[in-house]
């Protein structure tokens, strides 16, 4: 249970924190379990749930954001917005640009 609290906290955390680097929150919840297996002592549970905090962060900030300016969730709707279509025909290359199709 307190594994699942953790997770759950650092997911709350990344959605309420500014914009951080999933790569941060990785990489912090790696030193996290090395210390968790180093330290061998009552404490590693402490430590092992801080890196599940930071994994649970990590996952929840690669995949709700930041989004970089160029990507297209910046072009989807919202929850209480009507739903739309995304068509991309063709292979990308390059950049994703946004347009509006003309009204015939």
């Amino acid at each position: 249970m307190a594994s699942f609290i953790a997770f759950a906290l650092g997911i709350l955390i990344a959605i309420h924190a500014p914009p951080v680097r999933p790569v941060l929150w990785f990489g912090l919840a790696c030193i996290g379990a090395a210390l968790a297996q180093a330290s061998r002592s009552k404490h590693a549970s402490y430590a092992m749930a801080f890196a599940l905090g930071l994994l649970g962060a990590g996952i929840a900030s690669s995949h709700l954001g930041p989004w970089p300016d160029d990507s297209l969730a910046h072009a989807l709707p919202g929850p209480d917005e009507p739903q739309m279509l995304i068509e991309v025909e063709g292979l990308i290359t390059s950049r994703v640009e946004r347009s509006v199709p003309r009204a015939r």
